[in-house]
């Protein structure tokens, strides 16, 4: 059964349009890289947050630890029997007891620190354990679109050779009003004729159209200006 040779032509272009949009498509396919570059960034504050954290509690320690040295001090100059003047004595107690209060309160924020760090660190391999998994994830679907890509690829050039010799019988001006009209009508240059309407927009064909195609000459849609393809006249001749 022979193909009308335009349609045949028309035919190899679409498929390799619809393989080109489907590239492009495969190619937008940024979904899974922004969820991963979401993960990527809630790791990263988290571990901020975390690190920001630590250096507090060091140097709340550090603080700590100083009080308790001042602490110890005062309670030995308190009470080691160097100090007698009772002004002094006074002086030194409200010291300690100042000193004392101030430790208590930083041990407390050391306490609520260190379970910030904790909920933090629990938050952080959490997410951790998440981003390891959208990146293994990440990596096996970016190995299937292009897969899909090189798939695609490897059909439009065998379709661009089917298409180089579809080309061939062709009269060349036939060729020129085809590639003019492919550029100017999104790709569809052919309408078949099909019921006595045009594809490309839906207009009746009047009778001299219809003569035109079976003597197969040249003929163009008064509507919408696409060549125009008769497929069962070119079947009925086989």
């Amino acid at each position: 059964m022979q193909v009308n040779p335009l349609l045949a032509l028309q035919d190899l272009d679409d498929q390799i349009a619809k393989l080109q949009r489907e590239i492009v498509a495969l190619k937008g396919e940024r979904g899974f890289l922004e969820r991963l570059a979401q993960a990527q960034a809630q790791e990263r504050e988290l571990s901020l947050q975390l690190e920001k954290l630590q250096e507090r509690q060091r140097q709340n320690n550090a603080r700590e630890e100083e009080l308790q040295v001042r602490a110890q001090r005062l309670h030995a100059k308190l009470y080691g029997g160097s100090v007698i003047n009772p002004k002094e004595l006074k002086d030194l107690q409200g010291e300690l007891l100042e000193t004392k209060t101030k430790q208590e309160s930083l041990q407390e924020i050391l306490l609520l620190g260190m379970e910030e760090e904790e909920d933090l660190t629990q938050k952080l391999t959490t997410q951790r354990q998440e981003l390891e998994k959208l990146e293994r994830d990440a990596k096996q679907h970016l190995a299937h679109l292009l897969r899909q890509i090189k798939r695609r690829q490897e059909r439009i050039a065998s379709l661009q050779t089917e298409r180089q010799k579809a080309r061939q019988p062709l009269e060349q001006q036939l060729l020129y009003a085809y590639d003019n009209l492919h550029k100017s009508k999104g790709g569809r240059a052919v309408a078949e004729v099909t019921n006595n309407q045009c594809s490309g927009c839906g207009a009746k064909m009047p009778g001299h159209k219809l003569n035109e195609l079976r003597q197969n000459r040249l003929s163009f849609c008064e509507t919408c200006g696409r060549l125009l393809a008769l497929r069962r006249f070119f079947e009925s001749r086989t």
